[in-house]
C-alpha cells in the first residue's frame, strides 16, 4: 500500500517490516558512498537520521518534487557542471532536428534519456541538459511535461555540495524513484534477505499519477562504469572505461517498447565531455537494447577521445570489476 508523508515522500507500507533493519541498510549504502567520492560528483556521506531525513526510511521508494524551470537549471547545474549553459546553447544551435524530434515524442509519449555511468550525477546532468535546451529553445513549455529520475538508494545517504542529495533532486525532478543497485552483488550480500528484490519490485511497480508525458533520466547499467587507467600486463584490459549491460529492472521499465535518447557524460571534460545521440523508436528485442548501450560507449569515445568499451555480459562485467579491485 502506498502512502505519501509530508506531501513528498512515497512510502510503500509493504516494506515497513524492513524498518527494524534500517541501520544495517543505511550502513551498507554509506559504504557505497565512500567508494563513489570524486571531485566531479561532489559526494560526501550523509549521516543516518530518519527523523530529519524521512527519505532514509527502508520503506521510502521515492520522492515527489517539482520540475525545474530553465532558469533553475541554469542556476543549479553549473555548480556541478560549469559548462552546462554553454552546452545548452550549443545544443540549441547545432541539434535543432533532435530537439524537434524530442518535442514531437513528448507530445504523445514519454522520452527516456539513457546515459553511461562514469560520473554518478552524469545521468541527472544529461537529462537536465535536454530539458533546459527544450525549454530555452521554446520547443517545449515547462508546464507541458513532467521530469523524473531513477537513482540508487545510495543517494539516500549522500550529500552533494554539502547538502542532502534529496534537496537537489526534489528541486529538479517531478518524481525521484529509488532502486537498490542489484547489479552490485557485494551490496546484495550485505543487505537483509529479499530487501533488494522486494524494494525494486515495489519501486518499479509504482507509477506516479500524472496527466502529462515525462522526460525520464536513467543510467541503464545500474552500476558505475569501470575505469582502467593502464594495462597491467599483456592480455589484460585495455585502458579506458567499461560500460556494463542494462540491469533487469531498467530493461523492463525504461528500455522495452520505449522512446530512448542515448547520451554519454564525462564531467571532467567540461563542454567536450557531452555526447548526445539519437532517439531510438520503441523496440522489444534484447539486441536493440544492447545496441543502444554500445552506441553510448562508441559515442562518448568519439566525443572525449577516451575509449569506452561495452561489456554486454553481466558476469564478465562483474568479473572485470572484481579483478581490478583485487589489483588495486
Amino acid at each position: 500500500m502506498i502512502e505519501i508523508i509530508d506531501e513528498k515522500y512515497i512510502i510503500d507500507t509493504d516494506l515497513s517490516d524492513f524498518r527494524s533493519e534500517e541501520e544495517t541498510i543505511n550502513g551498507v549504502m554509506q559504504q557505497a558512498v565512500s567508494g563513489h567520492q570524486n571531485e566531479h560528483d561532489h559526494f560526501t556521506p550523509l549521516e543516518y537520521n530518519p527523523e530529519d531525513y524521512p527519505f532514509q526510511r527502508a520503506d521510502c521508494i521515492g520522492m515527489i518534487g517539482r520540475a525545474a524551470t530553465a532558469d533553475t537549471f541554469k542556476g543549479l547545474a553549473p555548480l556541478i557542471f560549469p559548462a552546462f549553459n554553454d552546452v545548452v546553447d550549443r545544443t540549441i544551435d547545432e541539434r535543432e532536428d533532435l530537439l524537434n524530434h524530442c518535442a514531437d515524442v513528448l507530445e504523445r509519449d514519454d522520452l527516456h534519456v539513457l546515459t553511461d555511468h562514469r560520473d554518478v550525477v552524469g545521468v541527472a546532468v544529461g537529462s537536465s541538459l535536454i530539458a533546459a535546451s527544450l525549454y530555452t529553445s521554446g520547443k517545449v513549455s515547462h508546464d507541458h511535461i513532467t521530469t523524473s529520475i531513477a537513482v540508487s538508494t545510495m543517494l539516500k545517504n549522500t550529500a552533494i555540495l554539502g547538502l542532502p542529495a534529496e534537496n537537489l533532486l526534489v528541486d529538479v525532478f517531478s518524481t525521484t524513484m529509488f532502486v537498490v543497485p542489484s547489479s552490485n552483488p557485494q551490496n546484495k550480500l550485505q543487505l537483509p534477505a529479499n530487501y533488494s528484490k522486494n524494494f525494486n519490485n515495489a519501486s518499479q511497480a509504482h507509477t506516479p499519477e500524472r496527466t502529462k508525458n515525462d522526460l525520464t533520466a536513467v543510467a541503464p547499467s545500474g552500476t558505475r562504469d569501470i575505469r582502467v587507467h593502464r594495462s597491467l600486463r599483456p592480455g589484460h584490459p585495455k585502458p579506458g572505461y567499461y560500460v556494463g549491460p542494462p540491469s533487469n529492472g531498467t530493461i523492463e521499465k525504461y528500455m522495452t517498447n520505449a522512446y530512448c535518447l542515448d547520451m554519454g557524460i564525462d564531467l571532467s571534460k567540461e563542454s567536450d565531455g557531452v555526447y548526445i545521440g539519437e532517439i531510438w523508436t520503441p523496440k522489444g528485442s534484447s539486441a536493440a537494447r544492447l545496441a543502444i548501450m554500445e552506441h553510448i560507449a562508441n559515442g562518448i569515445s568519439e566525443t572525449t577521445g577516451v575509449k569506452s568499451y561495452f561489456v554486454p555480459e553481466r558476469d564478465k562485467f562483474n568479473e572485470l570489476k572484481k579483478h581490478l579491485k583485487e589489483q588495486s
